[in-house]
């Protein structure tokens, strides 16, 4: 079974249901949480989501927003989009084609920065195509910290074990990128930035290895892009 079988069969029978399920429900929600309120954007803006994979984070953002664009490599995945301010698009997260620089008002990027290969180039196309004082929110998970990994071990890994595949294989195929140089990255980019990154679930521990995953609000500044 491939990737791609993967993500619409089993891997989203485990990581969407159950004890699980709820878990990865918070992370949605953290990553609607702290955003920046200092911004000019108001209530017409355009949001375009990375890696939206089966339209999972789109029913946890404020529909405050003009034009929400839910995209990903495996089109097929995703789902009709549920009104006519929700745009279907295919899309490489890592190359942007189409969108046109500081055009975008929020971008959000669920489990997605840990899946490429070339993670800085990603981050500086990210920000091409976010306009001055837009915000970017990126979800980081602790790989492989201490507690993600004694949390999938107890968890993801046994129950998708009952479903005939396994996870570990998946996860370290697939997050190619470790957190510290993730953060590294971030921070690099966006130096100039206002960077607000919040640990979950112990945000008062310094260490991301008791931490399952960071939720990074990014403003850029106002006139600079």
């Amino acid at each position: 079974m491939n990737s791609d079988d993967l993500y619409r069969g089993p891997h989203s029978a485990v990581v969407d249901t159950g004890l699980v399920g709820m878990v990865n429900r918070q992370l949605h929600r953290h990553l609607e949480k702290n955003l920046p309120t200092k911004t000019s954007q108001g209530n017409n803006h355009t949001v375009l989501e990375l890696g939206a994979g089966m339209g999972q984070h789109l029913n946890f953002v404020q529909k405050t927003y003009s034009k929400y664009i839910q995209s990903d490599i495996r089109f097929d995945n995703l789902p009709a989009a549920p009104s006519d301010n929700v745009e279907n698009l295919e899309l490489d997260a890592q190359k942007l084609v189409g969108i046109s620089s500081s055009s975008v008002d929020r971008l959000i990027a669920t489990c997605l920065l840990i899946h490429l290969p070339e993670p800085e180039n990603s981050l500086i196309e990210w920000r091409r195509v976010v306009r001055a004082d837009g915000i970017l929110s990126i979800y980081v998970p602790c790989e492989p910290g201490l507690l993600l990994r004694a949390t999938r071990y107890l968890t993801t890994r046994a129950k998708a074990k009952r479903l005939g595949y396994d996870h570990l294989s998946l996860h370290y195929r697939e997050h190619v990128t470790f957190f510290v140089r993730l953060n590294l990255l971030i921070n690099e980019v966006f130096w100039d930035c206002r960077v607000r990154r919040i640990m979950y679930p112990f945000p008062f521990l310094p260490s991301w290895n008791f931490n399952l995953w960071a939720v990074y609000q990014i403003q850029l500044p106002k006139g600079k892009t």
